[in-house]
């Protein structure tokens, strides 16, 4: 079980409650007096999730399932959870991010710190990374995997998007 199922599992929440529409159903709320309340303790829920493991959940059964691509390069690493699972997994992966262990929710303009580092990542932007490890199968984790797709996304640039769509394997989550 990965560490993002074990916190879930410890506030008995699954995931797939964790779902954007989850957050805003009137039907998941027990009491209307207490609907704000309940939306605040969820949201916050949601935002120790996000802070500690990431914008997507990893499962032990998608962990061994990309683990087959092995060896892989992580661009975009962020905290370095899912290279952490994925080396407990057997995984040869090598974390990329050229960031300051800080991340944004896409519609705030405050960033936040990561509450862990999960392990030592290599601090180098993405063109770099898929340039220095021509050899890896790369693995690309960000939340709007739709805006990656069209070199939107705000921590992967169009140069990095373009690399990265000319490798025979690439594994695109979040």
């Amino acid at each position: 079980m990965t560490e993002a199922e074990q916190f879930l599992e410890r506030r008995r929440i699954s995931p797939a409650e964790m779902r954007g529409d989850f957050w805003f159903r009137r039907d998941n709320f027990v009491r209307p007096e207490s609907y704000v309340a309940q939306i605040l303790e969820k949201h916050k829920l949601r935002d120790d999730f996000i802070a500690e493991f990431g914008f997507a959940i990893l499962t032990e059964a998608v962990t061994h399932a990309i683990a087959q691509f092995s060896p892989l390069l992580e661009v975009g690493s962020g905290s370095g959870y899912w290279s952490y699972e994925l080396r407990k997994a057997g995984c040869d992966v090598i974390p990329t991010d050229p960031g300051t262990g800080k991340y944004r929710f896409g519609w705030e303009s405050t960033q936040t710190y990561w509450s862990k580092q999960w392990l030592e990542i290599e601090r180098i932007v993405g063109v770099k990374a898929v340039k220095n490890y021509p050899n890896r199968n790369l693995l690309l984790v960000v939340a709007g995997h739709e805006r990656v797709a069209r070199g939107h996304a705000p921590a992967i640039s169009r140069r990095t998007c373009h690399l990265c769509w000319r490798r025979p394997r690439r594994l695109h989550g979040g």
